[in-house]
């Protein structure tokens, strides 16, 4: 179900219909199965706009998902390396108690977002091309991983479109400053493109495979737990164990001993919906684009992140192997105005942890 979009979003006061999020009803009737699945179906979770890559005529679909209160202040997710719309059902229901409407996009071969092949100008054109898009005033942003290149790349066009300050969580800074994978560049483009591919292809493969089985094990578990505290708690935690740790980004909220044992069951039920909707969608084009991207491959970002002249608040791990803390502390050294909040013993699950605060923490700005 798609709703196709020519430059425009649907504005704030635009009608919208949403799953309202109950965790207490929800687990009731049927551990928040029917409120997800229905977030999945919905038109505004399936909407694409025509972006047009440089010097092409012909557009390039690119999709996004809407999700949160609709009627709330909007904030654009630049997401990771990875992820689809769908993940962004894991942050619906704190979208939605804060008033936040979130607009979670698809970079070109992820979801319903055709592959492109990358241009000089890529990273610019496609952001810029989406803030043009953007028939709302004001909007907050933030960027997850190698989305906080894209993300800055819009506060560097259009800043005085967005409310401050910019969020990134776990950011991607250029190989330039912290010296990381310079291999690369001894390694011919077109050889890395087939390998990229040929990995990330048989990692999808074994991946689907083998969380199909482990679905299908959980679904017979959670099914049987509903009635039994001892079991929610049991199968909920089990669940979240069981999550794939390689996909830092699809790993529910930590959970403390004393924490309800509903909503450990609920969001560990939510997070399996996910991954399998995620894993039904294309994301291999989109995987080794974001890796030349982020390499910096034959084309550069196209600006620099010192220039970007809005407030910058990063959220980050400090056990993420992933993004160097060289490269955080390069860009709170040398970005004016820009403060870190570092998780100490926090790898890439440090994604999913952090939301419901930075979205608060968005809110405490905008009524400053």
């Amino acid at each position: 179900m798609l709703q196709d979009v020519q430059f425009a979003l649907p504005h704030p006061e635009s009608t919208a219909t949403f799953p309202t999020p109950n965790v207490q009803d929800d687990v009731q009737s049927g551990l928040n199965s029917l409120s997800v699945l229905e977030l999945f179906e919905s038109p505004r979770f399936n909407r694409r706009f025509k972006y047009y890559p440089p010097g092409e005529i012909t557009p390039t679909i690119i999709g996004f998902a809407e999700c949160g209160d609709p009627d709330g202040t909007a904030m654009i997710m630049i997401p990771d390396h990875g992820c689809v719309r769908h993940h962004a059902a894991l942050y619906h229901a704190e979208a939605w108690s804060l008033h936040i409407r979130m607009i979670w996009m698809e970079r070109p071969g992820y979801g319903q977002a055709e592959p492109q092949p990358i241009h000089e100008g890529t990273v610019l054109q496609w952001s810029g091309q989406i803030a043009d898009s953007l028939k709302i005033e004001r909007l907050g942003l933030t960027g997850f991983g190698v989305g906080a290149v894209y993300a800055l790349a819009i506060a560097h066009k259009i800043p005085y479109r967005l409310h401050s300050p910019i969020y990134l969580i776990s950011p991607w800074v250029s190989t330039k400053i912290t010296n990381k994978y310079q291999w690369t560049n001894w390694v011919p483009k077109q050889f890395m493109v087939l390998s990229l591919n040929v990995y990330f292809g048989t990692r999808r493969l074994c991946r689907k495979s083998k969380a199909l089985g482990i679905l299908n094990e959980l679904k017979q578990k959670l099914s049987g737990a509903i009635n039994s505290k001892d079991s929610e708690q049991h199968v909920g935690l089990a669940a979240l164990a069981t999550v794939d740790r390689e996909d830092g980004h699809l790993v529910t909220m930590d959970k403390s001993e004393d924490s309800d044992n509903s909503t450990a069951l609920l969001e560990a039920t939510r997070t399996l919906l996910v991954r399998q909707h995620s894993l039904r969608q294309p994301s291999t084009g989109g995987m080794v684009s974001d890796i030349l991207v982020a390499l910096e491959k034959s084309y550069s970002f196209g600006y620099d992140y010192s220039r970007v002249s809005l407030p910058i608040r990063i959220f980050s791990g400090s056990m993420d192997n992933d993004v160097e803390k060289f490269g955080v502390s390069w860009m709170q050294d040398n970005i004016d105005k820009c403060d870190v909040k570092m998780f100490e013993g926090k790898g890439r699950s440090v994604h999913a942890s952090v939301v419901k605060d930075l979205f608060e923490d968005y809110i405490r700005e905008l009524r400053k």
